[in-house]
């Protein structure tokens, strides 16, 4: 009967942390949206912290909690903290995509970008599908010069639909180091798709545009036949 008891509050517990937990992701969600105000996206934050909070009163080794509040404490620019949460929840949970994910945007934040690269790749190695740690590669190789490298992963994410924010203006950084230096129509229509995207300094991509018309109508070539007709459509 005792035995019972236990294995019933056991499930009470667990089913009370899951709620929680949806109520963490919830909260976690709102923090980040674009849709709410400043001192809202704080309140959502620190919300997700008090249910998160809870789950690990409840279940101490939970590594998803674990791994969220580590997101909260790296919002909250608590890096030591972060990395030890996130440390903690692979120790509770090896092998996670997301945590290596974590450690690679943390080892980013810490300036770090040769060990945050690593780290997308433990992320990459346990999920191939893992966009944020793929988009977390492009960051590393970008910050390392490696711009070339980093702009054909960014162009791999937005023909795969991850057209985030943060794509576009990696994207965008890249394409002022390439040196152009024959007609492509990819890079034309990748400059295409950065001037069309709101919100990018579009006179900062002057140059890499400039280099594309000159090699596609070779301007170079003092006989070049430019038609204007052509140019219009």
């Amino acid at each position: 009967m005792q035995a019972k008891h236990h294995i019933q509050e056991s499930r009470a517990q667990q089913a009370q942390a899951a709620r929680l937990l949806l109520q963490a992701n919830r909260a976690y969600g709102e923090s980040n949206s674009s849709g709410l105000s400043h001192i809202q996206r704080l309140q959502a934050r620190q919300e997700c912290r008090v249910y998160l909070e809870e789950v690990i009163a409840l279940e101490p080794n939970s590594a998803i909690a674990l791994g969220l509040l580590g997101r909260v404490e790296m919002d909250d620019g608590q890096l030591e903290n972060a990395h030890d949460l996130f440390n903690a929840s692979l120790e509770a949970q090896p092998d996670q995509a997301q945590q290596y994910a974590n450690l690679g945007y943390w080892a980013l934040k810490t300036e770090r970008p040769a060990l945050a690269e690593q780290h997308f790749l433990q992320a990459l190695d346990c999920d191939r599908q893992s966009a944020a740690a793929f988009c977390g590669f492009a960051h590393a190789k970008r910050l390392q010069g490696q711009f070339d490298v980093a702009y054909l992963h960014y162009r791999k994410l937005l023909e795969t639909g991850a057209e985030w924010d943060s794509v576009y203006s990696g994207m965008l950084t890249c394409a002022q180091h390439l040196s152009v230096n024959k007609a492509d129509s990819r890079l034309a229509l990748d400059a295409i798709a950065l001037l069309k995207h709101e919100g990018l300094p579009h006179q900062e991509i002057g140059r890499f545009v400039a280099a594309i018309i000159r090699q596609q109508y070779d301007l170079d070539n003092p006989k070049a036949e430019v038609f204007l007709a052509a140019c219009r459509t």
